[in-house]
């Protein structure tokens, strides 16, 4: 996806999601943990790998999984705002700052991560790049609080992640 057609197109499910964007709601996130939208597809990886939900309502507006198999180990975000996907090898060393964004068409991929990754292309996830997720949105610092300008990772997957990338 473009990233001025991503863009819009994240921003108007940020506005659905958190109500608005000058003053969002949360609680969407607690709503979407609940209710589990992606159950079935977490299962369905979970038939080749183990995943394991790492999920921090504090700071996360995703679903952050924790995928592993005798292959490798990855972290996979799935966006509570709408239908945004990360997938990101994890370092054997969990160096955060080495990790690896990986996206279908740029990468060479191992067996497992062509597997996750024609998963949730078929749930209609849009992956979101490294630079994607940079693109500056304005956003409060936190609720209530002033604006600022911050990378659309934060709306779309995180407050607490460093863009390392």
């Amino acid at each position: 996806m473009e990233n001025g057609s991503l863009l819009s197109s994240a921003l108007a499910d940020a506005r659905i999601a958190y109500g608005s964007l000058t003053s969002p709601d949360f609680s969407f996130a607690a709503r979407a943990c609940q209710r589990q939208p992606y159950r079935r597809l977490m299962e369905r990886i979970s038939e080749f790998s183990k995943v394991e939900d790492n999920t921090h309502l504090d700071e996360d507006v995703c679903f952050y999984c924790k995928i592993s198999s005798s292959s490798g180990n990855w972290h996979l975000l799935l966006s509570m705002v709408g239908p945004y996907a990360m997938l990101f090898r994890a370092p054997k060393a969990h160096r955060w700052s080495a990790r690896v964004i990986l996206t279908p068409i740029v990468d060479g991929l191992e067996r497992d991560e062509e597997k996750i990754f024609a998963l949730i292309c078929q749930w209609g996830f849009s992956i979101v790049s490294g630079d994607q997720s940079k693109i500056p949105v304005e956003f409060p610092e936190w609720p209530g609080g002033p604006m600022e300008e911050g990378p659309l990772f934060r709306i779309l997957f995180s407050d607490a992640w460093d863009l390392a990338w």
